[in-house]
């Protein structure tokens, strides 16, 4: 996040970067793509908005509804 508001502070952008992450854990062999796809994940923003956004986009793309935030 720091990097982050040291680039816009360069640019002169006035808005806070919307910086989210989920870290992804893949088992190796036959399942391979399954791990990814049907294993609920954590994830985490930096804002409220940031958070709901990743929430919203793993809820797309998995197959879980249990990738929502806790």
């Amino acid at each position: 996040m720091p990097i982050l508001l040291k680039a816009f502070a360069a640019r002169n952008l006035d808005a806070t970067p919307l910086l989210a992450h989920s870290y992804e854990r893949v088992m190796p062999g036959r399942e391979y793509v399954a791990s990814i796809r049907d294993f609920w994940r954590v994830c985490s923003g930096c804002t409220p908005e940031a958070r709901e956004r990743v929430v919203k986009f793993l809820n797309e793309v998995l197959n879980t509804a249990s990738s929502r935030s806790r």
